[in-house]
């Protein structure tokens, strides 16, 4: 599976210190060499770099360690493959923009056959599982903020997506709107997936539960938040 590097800071920060260690597993300290990307997020403002070369070789990715790029969000990938071919359409994190904003997106793991309906306005540019995933939530976010003038924040964000997990709908859609709300708001993103893992008739009901189980292991003062 791929893996992933996430910055977030109050002020801005360089981050080569951090993307030197992360981009030698892409090759060097590990065979994640189908590609990479890296986001820099300054304000509105966003610099996305992506080579379909391994990292730990990559002219481009060399010009990133060595350039003290100063950013408070960053979200760089280095990628195994196991759906899509590599291909620079297929490196994340993957881009679009959506009420003046640029959102993007980089997960690991795999989803399988990910099927859920989009629009035109999100169609995947590569092949992969991922990007499929990040074009049908874009447009359910847009859908469900269709008359807004500015871009929505976290706050905003983490209960429409708690709310898709537990919508009667494809499955992988909710599946990955679940980990969204997770990642945006713990609290709210952790009582949805309780709720969804205590329904025994629901399809995700076995695979929240794990994860349920394999958070409050690691965190056990989640407990409370369920």
């Amino acid at each position: 599976m791929c893996q992933l590097m996430g910055i977030s800071c109050n002020k801005h920060a360089a981050t080569t210190f951090s993307f030197t260690g992360f981009s030698a597993r892409g090759g060097l300290t590990s065979d994640h060499v189908d590609g990479w990307g890296i986001a820099f997020y300054d304000g509105k403002g966003c610099r996305v770099f992506q080579d379909d070369q391994p990292a730990s070789q990559s002219p481009l990715a060399d010009y990133v360690r060595q350039h003290p790029i100063k950013a408070k969000v960053v979200v760089a990938h280095v990628r195994k493959a196991t759906q899509g071919d590599v291909h620079s359409a297929n490196c994340h994190p993957f881009q679009r923009e959506w009420l003046g904003r640029t959102w993007v997106f980089a997960h690991n793991g795999d989803l399988g056959r990910f099927e859920a309906p989009m629009t035109c306005q999100d169609m995947p540019v590569g092949t992969t599982d991922c990007e499929r995933a990040f074009c049908a939530l874009m447009s359910r976010l847009r859908l469900h903020f269709k008359d807004w003038q500015h871009p929505p924040e976290w706050p905003e964000l983490a209960p429409v997506l708690a709310s898709i997990a537990q919508e009667d709908c494809a499955a992988d859609l909710r599946w990955q709107a679940l980990r969204e709300g997770l990642g945006l708001d713990t609290a709210g993103g952790f009582a949805a997936l309780a709720r969804v893992a205590g329904q025994a008739d629901d399809p995700l009901a076995a695979p929240a539960a794990a994860l349920e189980a394999q958070l409050l292991a690691s965190y056990p003062a989640l407990e409370e938040l369920a």
